[in-house]
């Protein structure tokens, strides 16, 4: 979706099963939509990655993981500069202040919980966004292996 409203972007989809990358990739050419390009790889790899390490403006996730977990899968990709934007639920803010430290060690500062209305086909929804911007490289040791980063979220 976001491809089809922002083609200014060149958009980079990222997931671990081959099957769903696929669908997007398929869905895209389809489309017609030359912005979004894939990867088949878990998070924690691409984030250990000279190729994507830290090369990216903005990174995005939707219903991936509680923000301490997702702040460490996805902040890595973010270049100082640029952003995490993360859709959140009913619980953002509580998220949000459990995240503090993992947001801080990982290069993140200045958060911001918002909340944003989403309308189409009749319906308005609210859904809030963290939004946290990339002041520091992150450190080298993040992140960590998965069973890591679930076991004991930072």
């Amino acid at each position: 979706p976001l491809a089809i409203v922002r083609p200014d972007l060149k958009i980079l989809a990222v997931d671990s099963p081959a099957k769903r990358v696929n669908y997007v990739e398929e869905t895209a050419k389809m489309l017609g939509l030359d912005n979004l390009s894939t990867a088949v790889m878990r998070a924690e790899d691409g984030g250990k990655s000279p190729e994507y390490r830290e090369k990216f403006d903005y990174a995005t996730a939707r219903a991936v993981a509680e923000m301490r977990v997702l702040a460490e899968l996805t902040l890595p990709f973010v270049k100082v500069g640029g952003q995490l934007v993360a859709m959140k639920g009913k619980n953002a803010e509580f998220e949000l202040s459990s995240a503090k430290k993992a947001i801080a060690t990982l290069g993140g500062r200045s958060t911001v919980c918002e909340n944003v209305t989403l309308t189409g086909n009749g319906e308005t929804l609210t859904h809030p966004f963290i939004i946290i911007d990339k002041k520091e490289k992150t450190p080298i040791t993040y992140p960590r292996v998965y069973a890591q980063i679930s076991k004991k979220p930072l």
